[in-house]
């Protein structure tokens, strides 16, 4: 069901969202993406992560991700639906970085390193799509 809040509210549960990461040494990164950035109805709230390259190693991102969910719905009582960015396609990940809010970072220099090397690989990748776009 979706539902509309108001933007103070809004806040209140990204701060408890921070609050919820900062004690969870592997999220580097995160960022607040979808319909819950907008003024209109929200189903559930969207999260990307960028974890920490060891702690991805021998993940059951499956099993993380559930766990994760599961301890943010039932603190905040809202529907979560978290990605790792670290792990999804290209476009998907320079989409998330263009329209999406980052909400944690423990460290921006980093952060935006991640932002540039994605930008730089996404239109180095478009630029040979479209080619490829153009020839079918």
């Amino acid at each position: 069901m979706r539902v509309k809040i108001k933007e103070e509210k809004k806040k209140k549960i990204i701060n408890s969202i921070k609050e919820i990461f900062e004690e969870r040494s592997e999220i580097k990164h995160a960022l607040i993406f979808g319909s819950f950035l907008s003024s209109l109805p929200f189903e559930d709230i969207d999260i990307a992560l960028i974890l920490d390259e060891n702690f991805l190693k021998d993940l059951d991102f499956i099993y993380y991700l559930g766990l994760l969910e599961a301890e943010l719905s039932q603190k905040l009582k809202k529907k979560f639906d978290i990605v790792i960015l670290n792990l999804t396609s290209l476009p998907f990940t320079y989409s998330v970085i263009k329209e999406g809010k980052l909400i944690f970072t423990r460290n921006r220099d980093e952060f935006f390193d991640f932002v540039e090397r994605i930008v730089y690989e996404y239109l180095d990748f478009k630029v040979f799509r479209d080619i490829l776009l153009k020839e079918l």
